[in-house]
C-alpha cells in the first residue's frame, strides 16, 4: 500500500535514483527481510522503475499506523501490463526486489 513521500537523489553516473516510501503489513515485512518474498505487486501510480529504492515501513492495517521499523529494498526488475497483458492487470506492476537493510525507528 502506498504512502506519501516521493523524492529523488543523485546516484551513480548522475542517474536519478527514485526513492518510494511505502507501508507494508507485518507478515510481508518479515518475509522480505528474511529473503523469502522477492517480488511485490503494486498499483503502479508512481511509475516504478528498475534501480528504484523502496523504503518499506512496518504497518498495522487495523490501526492504519506505522508500528516499528523500516526496511529498504532495491527494485531489480519491473514488469507491467504491457510486458505481460495476459498476467498483469492494467495499471499494476510486478517488481523483483532485493532486501538491503533494516532500520529501527
Amino acid at each position: 500500500m502506498s504512502n506519501g513521500v516521493d523524492y529523488s537523489e543523485k546516484g551513480e553516473s548522475d542517474k536519478t535514483i527514485r526513492v518510494h516510501e511505502l507501508r507494508i503489513e507485518n507478515e510481508h515485512y518479515d518475509a522480505i527481510r528474511e529473503g523469502i518474498m522477492t517480488h511485490e505487486v503494486l498499483f503502479n501510480d508512481r511509475g516504478f522503475k528498475k534501480g528504484a529504492l523502496l523504503v518499506m515501513h512496518r504497518y498495522n492495517p487495523i490501526t492504519r499506523e506505522r508500528v516499528g521499523g523500516a526496511l529498504t529494498a532495491r527494485v531489480s526488475c519491473v514488469m507491467t501490463h504491457e510486458d505481460l497483458p495476459h498476467a498483469i492487470k492494467d495499471g499494476y506492476c510486478v517488481m523483483s526486489i532485493k532486501f538491503m537493510h533494516e532500520y529501527e525507528l
